[in-house]
């Protein structure tokens, strides 16, 4: 075989394998942006305290992942107190509907990875939004803090309140069930100016 020909062939070959790459890159949707991949982008603004989230974190509607974070971006390099910005790519097959809020969980007590789950308000939703520069307003919640619901700790609260009233009410009982038990012999209330000290006969002179 002449050099030529085994060129075209090893040419033919590898080009061969770059183009069952790209295909099998786009069926698992991995298909890199530079390749017109089957994502758009999503930014989710003003996230405070952002801690848990990186590069590669899923983004979830409803429970469904949909998409994962692609970088992150601070809204003002001069001013990084406003916060960051998280840009995620979308899977084409989804869309946002109108009104939504992304609520970003960091990783349960240091351990694993965050998500970041896009909340649907009831009633808000007219259609969806448009992707070219997609935006959403976005909060860090604790996933801890979204198990205890507010009526839990209205409860704990108002049982705390309770106990103390219970407790300012019974601090009377206390001091005169100390003063009915508190040891009085009966020589001691016998003295003549006893009564006048306060020392009168109480249960423990009467056993």
């Amino acid at each position: 075989m002449s050099e030529a020909k085994r060129n075209f062939w090893v040419g033919l070959f590898v080009m061969s394998g770059f183009s069952m790459l790209a295909i099998l890159m786009a069926w698992f949707g991995e298909t890199p942006s530079w390749l017109g991949g089957n994502e758009w982008e999503l930014s989710i603004t003003h996230v405070t305290h952002l801690s848990g989230i990186g590069e590669g974190s899923p983004v979830q509607l409803n429970g469904v992942e949909i998409g994962r974070v692609k970088r992150l971006e601070f809204e003002d390099l001069k001013h990084p107190e406003m916060g960051v910005r998280v840009v995620a790519g979308i899977q084409k097959m989804y869309s946002i509907p109108v009104g939504s809020t992304a609520r970003v969980f960091g990783a349960t007590l240091g351990i694993g990875t965050g998500h970041i789950e896009i909340i649907v308000v009831p009633g808000t939703s007219s259609g969806s939004i448009p992707r070219k520069n997609a935006t959403i307003p976005g909060e860090m919640r604790s996933i801890i803090g979204e198990m205890i619901s507010k009526d839990m700790v209205d409860n704990v609260n108002r049982a705390i309140v309770n106990i103390g009233d219970l407790t300012e009410q019974w601090a009377p009982v206390g001091t005169n069930l100390s003063h009915i038990l508190e040891a009085r012999t009966v020589a001691q209330t016998g003295e003549p100016d006893a009564a006048e000290h306060g020392i009168t006969p109480n249960l423990s002179t009467a056993l």
